[in-house]
């Protein structure tokens, strides 16, 4: 082999780390199964601890039908599985999360019974007077 072909050669893809559902705290895969059985919807007033879902604060439940879907519900592949790879919208959203730290999610919207976006306030620090 020449040095072209060697440079020139396709590197195999990087694997990434596989998460499961059984590795998220139990607060997490909570969340996750209330997304599931969901489907289309909007969980609201959601409290955040040091980057986790405090699921025992009381929080609000939007669902959402479309009325031209074939079926409603739950979603079937998944729902109740302990052992399922996390897709990518799931990880994003605990790493989004942890990014809040503490605070309240104003709105999380999900479809397919996956995160689809998130809304939060942040708020700024009061600036103190000089003296």
């Amino acid at each position: 082999m020449s040095t072209q072909d060697v440079s020139t050669a396709r590197r195999p893809p990087r694997r990434r780390a596989v998460l499961r559902l059984h590795d998220l705290s139990s607060n997490c895969a909570k969340l996750v199964h209330k997304m599931q059985q969901i489907n289309f919807g909007y969980v609201e007033d959601l409290q955040i601890r040091n980057g986790e879902p405090d699921l025992d604060k009381p929080y609000t439940v939007r669902r959402k039908v479309k009325m031209t879907a074939a079926r409603d519900g739950p979603r079937p592949k998944t729902f109740g599985s302990k052992n399922f790879v996390l897709k990518r919208k799931i990880i994003k959203l605990f790493d989004q999360l942890r990014q809040v730290g503490h605070g309240t999610i104003s709105s999380l919207e999900i479809q397919h019974g996956l995160p689809f976006a998130i809304e939060w306030n942040e708020t700024s620090p009061i600036p103190r007077n000089p003296r």
